[in-house]
């Protein structure tokens, strides 16, 4: 999952600035930020980068591919502005399972709570932005000085979502198998099972497409996770 979540920029200028000196005007046109800067997953370069890459490992020609990315984005816009507002204005925003997973919800209950309760800069935060910063930039700096390093500045990014809490064992399981397939086989024993394992991610996404459109046909909630 390509997220880093709670991690807004209008919620850090908050937190280094207070709602004060903003004042209502500018509050009201950060929190409609909100839909964008929640968790980024909705943010297309991610899985444009990851469709490329797999085309790439398995040789299909990219024109191919940038041109099924281009109707799946053209496509995608209007079907999410129709799925939206129909479901807004049939359920509306907060009579739904999960109230926080809809946009419009949180959008003005941010502006709410700054509005209705005023609030200064927030030390602590600024405190824990600065060490984050920091660290990504020690981390980067070791990255591009020695090929040995193991830490990506990227994956201490992501280790704040929830869901690492699910995929952790899946990542150690595909990077044990990778470092027993290059230890024991080498490059080529690698090169020969990645067309399984793509295979098997593409079967993965085949399995809850299809779910998802049996639920949407029959009108019966299917748990696709």
């Amino acid at each position: 999952m390509h997220v880093i979540h709670d991690v807004h920029p209008e919620m850090m200028i908050i937190q280094f600035m207070g709602t004060r000196p903003l004042g209502p005007r500018n509050l009201s046109v950060l929190s409609h930020f909100y839909w964008l800067s929640r968790a980024y997953r909705q943010h297309p370069m991610a899985h444009q980068l990851e469709g490329l890459k797999m085309s790439s490992d398995i040789h299909a020609p990219l024109k191919n591919m940038l041109i099924v990315m281009s109707l799946a984005t053209i496509a995608g816009i209007w079907v999410s502005y129709w799925a939206i507002l129909s479901l807004f204005y049939k359920d509306g925003t907060s009579h739904t399972a999960w109230p926080q997973d809809y946009i419009g919800y949180y959008t003005y209950q941010n502006l709410e709570s700054w509005l209705g309760h005023p609030q200064g800069p927030d030390a602590r935060a600024v405190i824990f932005i600065c060490i984050g910063f920091f660290l990504t930039l020690l981390l980067t700096f070791a990255r591009m000085r020695w090929l040995w390093w193991p830490l990506h500045p990227v994956g201490y990014a992501l280790t704040e979502h929830w869901a690492t809490g699910w995929f952790w064992f899946s990542i150690l399981v595909a990077w044990l198998i990778k470092l027993m397939l290059l230890k024991h086989g080498g490059a080529g024993a690698y090169r020969k099972a990645v067309p399984f394992f793509m295979g098997l991610i593409l079967g993965d996404y085949m399995g809850r497409c299809l779910w998802a459109m049996i639920s949407f046909v029959t009108k019966i909630p299917v748990e696709i996770w």
